[in-house]
């Protein structure tokens, strides 16, 4: 078919279809799909799509996608994808992934990817990135990463990097770096 409009759908499977609009759907498997924009997903497994546009997405499984748009994701895995924009994400994994760009992250944790720019972060690992820039971070640890362009950063711990730059930092410990620029800093603490 080309073009599908649906409803509250369960256990449906959909294959070599042009295009989805889908609200409420639950236990979907949707596969060689060119583009899809849906609502409210429930227990999701896509694969091998070339497009997303989600809303309030739970417990869903992506992989092998070109580009996400997400918003008000929870509990979501997502794996070897390209690209993300993401705004209002809680307690999601993102592994293996090339670029972000998130608001309003809380509780994520994010590995081996390259390159970050997120905005208001709250309790967020980072690990083995290359570049981060941040801005409004809240309990933020962030390990073994090269470079940091930081702004509006509170009780930040940043341990093992190469190089930093940051603009109104309060209560933030800084270990084993090499170099500082560093503006309008509130009780920090710089060792090594």
């Amino acid at each position: 078919t080309s073009s599908y409009t649906f409803t509250h759908l369960h256990n449906v499977k959909l294959l070599l279809t042009s295009s989805y609009t889908f609200t409420h759907l639950h236990n979907v498997k949707l596969l060689q799909t060119p583009s899809y924009t849906f609502t409210h997903l429930h227990n999701v497994k896509l694969l091998t799509t070339s497009s997303y546009t989600f809303t309030h997405l739970h417990n869903a499984k992506l992989l092998t996608t070109s580009s996400y748009t997400f918003t008000h994701l929870h509990n979501v895995k997502l794996l070897t994808t390209s690209s993300y924009t993401f705004t209002h994400l809680h307690n999601v994994k993102l592994l293996q992934t090339s670029s972000y760009t998130f608001t309003h992250l809380h509780n994520v944790k994010l590995l081996q990817t390259s390159y970050y720019t997120f905005t208001h972060l709250h309790n967020v690992k980072l690990l083995q990135t290359s570049s981060y820039t941040l801005t409004h971070l809240h309990n933020v640890k962030l390990l073994t990463t090269s470079s940091y362009t930081f702004t509006h950063l509170h009780n930040a711990k940043l341990l093992t990097t190469s190089s930093y730059t940051f603009t109104h930092l309060h209560n933030v410990k800084l270990l084993q770096t090499s170099s500082y620029t560093f503006t309008h800093l509130h009780n920090v603490k710089l060792l090594q």
